[in-house]
């Protein structure tokens, strides 16, 4: 299918995901893949996305009160890349919704806290300011962007002197 942004795959890339392609079901078959991913995995964690295309459309999250609600319920049960996820290109989703600002100060905080991303987050916390001005979040995001320079002034503590014999 198209992509967003080719940037897409290269950050997924980066983030050490590995993408199977439709194509790759083509050439390779359901019994290579398997292999791919057993080669890559053996018997740890695996978290599997597949791209809302391949489903039906019955199924698939258009509600954007949905979207939200399941980001949030995902962040609360620490499933940090599954709330990233829900949230990723909601603004092109959904143009001009009224959550686009709350999903995605919320996807900030995921980043600094969770992900020790804190540029990426002071980032979208700019932009959320610069592209959405009178939205009802903006104190909500000073407020953050006031906390994570709050954090970045703090001193961290040095290991305490060591005892000279």
């Amino acid at each position: 299918g198209s992509l967003y942004d080719p940037a897409d795959l290269a950050d997924d890339e980066k983030l050490g995901f590995t993408i199977v392609h439709c194509r790759d079901f083509d050439r390779i078959g359901v019994d290579g893949i398997l292999e791919r991913v057993l080669e890559r995995v053996g018997d740890a964690p695996l978290y599997i996305s597949i791209d809302i295309d391949v489903l039906d459309p019955a199924f698939a999250l258009d509600q954007t009160a949905d979207i939200t609600r399941l980001a949030s319920a995902a962040a609360d049960a620490g499933q940090t890349q599954v709330a990233l996820g829900l949230l990723a290109g909601f603004h092109k989703r959904f143009l001009n919704h009224p959550d686009i600002g709350r999903n995605y100060l919320l996807a900030a905080k995921l980043w600094a806290e969770r992900m020790n991303k804190e540029m990426q987050a002071r980032a979208m916390l700019q932009q959320i300011k610069l592209t959405l001005p009178n939205d009802p979040v903006i104190p909500q995001v000073d407020a953050y962007l006031a906390f994570l320079d709050k954090l970045a002034a703090t001193p961290t503590k040095s290991a305490a002197p060591s005892a000279t014999p």
